[in-house]
């Protein structure tokens, strides 16, 4: 990244902050998008710039002029090793739903109802409403992916961990926090089945999705997105380091 004072650096986190909030919206009001014109010059300043939504390609190319690569969640650089890792020894349950809604509905709710009569599974959920949940440590909600024989989320990240931990799920695509991260992923490791849209949807096609599937094919792609992510990271790291070096 090209040198810039604080102040380019408090614009540049204004920028970034625009950008997601684009990414994640249905619309966006035309003052962002003139915000966004004015302050393209700083993404710029980056040598490299990657995204984890393929669509963002096309939003950093026509509102920040900048040619962006579309690479893995940095969380799925880390193989589920490296996680478990982490985590303090715990007692398995078995035959255990995991349940991680970050915005609860009635037909999220009808959903993980079904499931867990279906499978004959115990639930527990891990997400905090609030109300008669404790907020869970890293490591705790980490171990819930880990320890989990079923997942059903709505959460980006809840369907990457059940991906590193090779878990089956079902993940209800959620509109208001922007469906293309969904999409990239699940596309990107041919799941896009494993998203449901409604509680109809989950039952017109429930049996496909209760039946376990293999990950090998899954394995393949990660394996070959891991080296591409970081021969990405090790070309601009490496250059930046000369760069920094040899002035």
């Amino acid at each position: 990244m090209k040198e810039m004072d604080s102040y380019g650096l408090k614009l540049c986190k204004f920028q970034a902050e625009l950008f997601e909030r684009s990414i994640n919206a249905a619309e966006c009001s035309s003052a962002i998008f003139i915000r966004r014109f004015m302050l393209s010059d700083l993404a710029k300043r980056f040598d490299a710039v990657s995204v984890r939504e393929k669509s963002a390609i096309r939003l950093c190319k026509q509102y920040l002029g900048v040619d962006a690569v579309h690479l893995i969640d940095p969380t799925l650089l880390l193989i589920k090793e490296d996680y478990i890792d982490l985590l303090h020894p715990t007692a398995k349950t078995e035959n255990l739903l995991v349940c991680y809604i970050l915005d609860k509905t009635d037909q999220k709710t009808a959903i993980a109802t079904e499931i867990m009569r279906s499978l004959g599974y115990q639930i527990q959920n891990i997400n905090i409403d609030g109300n008669n949940s404790r907020q869970l440590s890293v490591e705790e909600w980490i171990d819930s992916f880990h320890r989990a024989d079923f997942i059903f989320t709505d959460s980006f990240h809840g369907c990457v961990f059940s991906v590193i931990f090779r878990k089956p799920f079902i993940v209800f695509g959620n509109i208001d926090r922007g469906l293309s991260r969904f999409d990239s992923l699940l596309n990107m490791f041919d799941l896009k089945n494993r998203m449901v849209t409604s509680y109809d949807d989950y039952k017109n096609r429930c049996h496909e999705l209760l039946m376990s599937f293999n990950y090998n094919q899954v394995d393949s792609i990660i394996a070959c997105e891991q080296k591409k992510s970081l021969e990405f990271l090790t070309k601009y790291l490496t250059e930046f380091y000369k760069t920094n070096n040899n002035a």
